[in-house]
């Protein structure tokens, strides 16, 4: 439990700024392009993290659902938080 714990909690950094990244560099681009980016993005910056911490990502499809869910939290909160 602790080590997914620890995933997690590395992942968010990773994948927080990745989405600020996309968003400065494709600006008014739509969402989904946008969300299709960050998500390759970080999968792979995510899948070299867990190699060269000696574990596999065994289900693909679950990992990719996963970030992408990362991905979509943070967008809902960038998008909560007021700019002055």
């Amino acid at each position: 439990f602790l080590k997914v714990i620890s995933a997690i909690t590395s992942a968010l950094p990773i994948v927080g700024t990745v989405v600020e990244v996309v968003e400065t560099l494709l600006g008014p681009k739509r969402g989904a392009e946008k969300k299709a980016t960050a998500n390759s993005l970080a999968r792979v910056l995510l899948g070299t993290t867990e190699h060269f911490r000696g574990e596999d990502i065994l289900d693909d499809d679950l990992f990719a659902e996963g970030v992408d869910l990362v991905i979509e939290g943070m967008v809902k909160i960038a998008n909560a938080r007021a700019k002055r």
